[in-house]
Formats: structure tokens, sequence, C-alpha cells
């Protein structure tokens, strides 16, 4: 199965990203392409990049299937939105995946086995909590078990998913209202539109990846002091008033466990 690995850096990880994207070329099997997607301007803790260090040029020249594109900085949706713009409603299959996390070997191979059609699969996820008729807060999610498959689940993005393109919905696309509902929730935001056309979540290792010890991340700065809590708020407004869904009507009856 031909694969994409599709991923985002920002100007204080740009010089050890390469180290990370040599991971995901020796992966066995390999992944037909790369794409890293930078952007110019600043954008939040992005400062934008000029100049691209020796290291990933050098790592870009030998390998033919890294490609370095710049584009308009959204942030995290950088990470798969271009990728989708251009392949959106094929068959290719793309994994996302992190800046800060060297990928350990038989990680993609992992990936590609669990997939089936239907599937979104993940490296590890976090049940998304239903209660008394609503999303319950991020951190009731953290303290749950996840059984896999499941619909009410949020892939951690870090560790990698391996999505199919075709599976998205075309308004996963509108990212002036993804950066208003969700400027850093990109994986709420994808979720959101793949449980709503009924896409459901596997797991292929499920503990979490070892990170490179970087601090500077969205989930430090923007989500982890309720951050999340509010744009999974601000998504279930937005998508009961445009779609008629909800994470929470998916939970009716018996409270999530």
């Amino acid at each position: 199965m031909d694969v994409d690995v599709c991923l985002t850096t920002i100007s204080g990880r740009i010089g050890q990203v390469h180290l990370v994207i040599g991971s995901i070329l020796a992966q066995n099997p390999p992944p037909a392409r790369v794409f890293l997607y930078l952007s110019h301007a600043p954008w939040l803790l992005d400062r934008g990049v000029r100049d691209m260090p020796e290291a990933l040029r050098d790592l870009a020249a030998a390998d033919g299937r890294l490609h370095i594109g710049f584009v308009e900085n959204t942030g995290p949706y950088r990470k798969i939105l271009p990728w989708l713009a251009e392949h959106g409603q094929s068959g290719r299959m793309v994994v996302t995946a992190d800046d800060d996390t060297v990928y350990p070997q038989g990680w993609l191979e992992g990936l590609l086995a669990a997939w089936k059609p239907g599937l979104a699969v993940a490296h590890s996820a976090h049940p998304v909590v239903v209660r008394n008729g609503r999303v319950a807060p991020y951190r009731q999610w953290l303290k749950a078990s996840f059984v896999s498959p499941a619909l009410l689940a949020l892939p951690i993005g870090k560790d990698g998913v391996l999505y199919r393109a075709a599976d998205f919905p075309p308004e996963v696309l509108e990212v002036a209202e993804a950066l208003r509902i969700a400027p850093t929730g990109d994986d709420l935001w994808l979720r959101w539109h793949l449980a709503r056309v009924g896409i459901t979540v596997a797991v292929s290792g499920q503990a979490k990846l070892r990170d490179a010890g970087q601090s500077d991340s969205l989930w430090q700065s923007y989500n982890r002091g309720g951050g999340n809590d509010a744009m999974v708020a601000a998504l279930e407004t937005w998508s009961s008033g445009r779609f008629g869904f909800t994470m929470a009507a998916l939970g009716a009856g018996p409270d999530q466990a």
C-alpha cells in the first residue's frame, strides 16, 4: 500500500526536523513520499522559516521522496490540508506525523497493518467521553480507557495517524472556519468531520511515543490550560448548526466509561 507522510515544523524546531524525517524515511515498509510544509510568515509559536538548515537541504538532495513546500501559515493545519487540497476524494493514503517525535522502526508498518475501509488508524488515542448529554472536559478523556475501534475517539496526532483521503468530507478544507473555531486544534477539527461521516478510530500501538524533549508546543502553550475544552464546545455548537451533528449525540444513552 503506497502511503505518503505529511508534517510541518516551526522556526524553533527547523534545526532538528531532519532527524524526525530521517526516522520516517527509514521505515520498513517505506513511505512513498514525505511532505514537509513550511511557511515564511509567522503565526503563533512560529516566527517563520527563512533559511533551511544544511542538514535538511542535504537530506532533500539525497532522498527524492522528501518534498519541501512553502505554504500559507495556518499553524497545525498546514500539516495535512495542503495535501488534502491536492488529493482529496482520491484513494491515496496519508499519515500525519509530528516534528518532535523520532519514530521507531515498525511505527508505519503497524499503522498500515491495522487499516481497513472505514477506519482511521492512530498509534494511540483517547476516548471522547460523554456524560449527561454533553462532551465531558478533556481531562476526563485522559483518565478513561480506550477500547479499539471506537467512533467516540480522538487520535493523538503527535504519535501519527493514518487516513484515506476519500474519507474526508469537503468541508474539512474550510481553513478559515477551522482557524476561527479551533485555531490550535487540528486533531479535533479532523476528528469531528470524520466522526460525522462514520469513520471509526482504531489503534495500532496505544503506548504514547516519547517526544524529542522540545517544550515549545501548541499543547503546552495553548491547549493544556483548558484550550481543548473551549475548542470542543465551539466545534459542537458549529457542527450542530451546520450539519445537525454533535459528538454528544453519538454518546446518547449510558454514560461513557
